[in-house]
């Protein structure tokens, strides 16, 4: 269009409403060129109405948790590099890793003294599983079970620590299974509904 034009638009949650008016040379209407609206998806699911931002909300809030547990293993290697307890290798670092059972390397480190390999392990191990710590959004009927299940694990480890809990939990169960796979690949796993116990940040 060579002519001078105004364009007005209404915007709603699902529509774009227009009217397009011509204009004089004072930049005053004239005459109605066009009008019309486009209607588009509000944004909600159709079948449960739930706005599609929920689930972009939640997949950015794992990729978030997900992102800051990685960088929190990252520093801490990088902190057991410079105190000069892991190699600065990684194919050395990850023999480290695989020669060490980390519940044993956890059950050691209370009982005796250690080398500098088997303390790394142990405390990467705790570095990468903190516990559960309540964060107040959970409703109280699970949170709730979290705590009951914690209790249940507090009195069960008898004064001792939480590693040398998991090592003779592990060890007893490789006893009895027989397993194939050697003991420093074998792992656990508190998972909610899982096991009858949950583990809080206080034990590790």
């Amino acid at each position: 269009m060579k002519e001078p034009y105004l364009l007005a638009l209404d915007l709603g949650t699902s529509s774009i409403g227009y009217t397009v008016f011509s204009l004089d040379e004072n930049n005053q209407p004239i005459d109605l060129l066009d009008i019309g609206v486009r209607i588009f998806s509000d944004g909600r699911d159709p079948k449960t109405k739930e706005p599609l931002a929920v689930s972009r909300r939640v997949a950015r809030g794992i990729r978030r948790t997900r992102d800051r547990g990685q960088n929190r293993v990252r520093r801490l290697v990088k902190e057991l590099i410079e105190f000069g307890l892991l190699p600065a290798n990684q194919e050395s670092r990850k023999a480290v890793f695989d020669r060490i059972c980390p519940y044993q390397a956890r059950y050691d480190c209370v009982n005796k003294v250690v080398d500098k390999e088997t303390l790394a392990r142990a405390i990467f191990h705790i570095g990468r599983r903190r516990g559960f710590k309540s964060n107040r959004l959970a409703g109280e009927s699970e949170e709730s079970d979290y705590k009951n299940k914690i209790r249940a694990l507090r009195e069960k480890l008898e004064g001792k620590t939480l590693g040398e809990y998991l090592y003779h939990k592990l060890a007893a169960n490789h006893t009895l299974a027989k397993a194939k796979k050697p003991i420093e690949q074998q792992v656990i796993r508190f998972r909610n509904g899982e096991t009858d116990f949950y583990a809080d940040r206080q034990m590790y």
